[in-house]
């Protein structure tokens, strides 16, 4: 599923959500975007007091070797889909664990299926 139509699909599944902004500012940069980057943008542009990272447990496994992860985190406060059949994750830093989700599939394993 190409970028775009992942897009739209976001589009109708937050419809409604009114403190859910969705944006195509990485699509538009036609090259992979670190985390980092964008978080800039999104502070520069709304200059929000309060900045939410949402990622899955998976995702925190490697978040040390993200882009300027140290300053990622300086800039974000970390929420953590905690995913049933995962086991804990040692990680130093502080995140908000949003705990009971049962997602027993990672995005990385829809993207494969895919084929993207």
């Amino acid at each position: 599923m190409d970028a775009q139509t992942r897009f739209k699909e976001l589009e109708r599944a937050l419809k409604g959500m009114d403190r859910v902004l969705l944006s195509d500012f990485e699509i538009k940069q036609e090259r992979a975007v670190p985390t980092i980057e964008s978080v800039i943008y999104f502070q520069k542009l709304y200059r929000p007091k309060t900045l939410y990272l949402v990622i899955g447990a998976d995702c925190l496994r490697h978040l040390s070797s993200w882009t300027n992860a140290k300053e990622l985190l300086k800039r974000v406060e970390l929420v953590v889909f905690e995913r049933i059949g995962y086991e804990e994750i040692q990680f130093k830093g502080r995140y908000f664990p949003l705990k009971g989700i049962d997602a027993p599939i990672s995005s990385s394993a829809i993207r494969a299926s895919l084929g993207v």
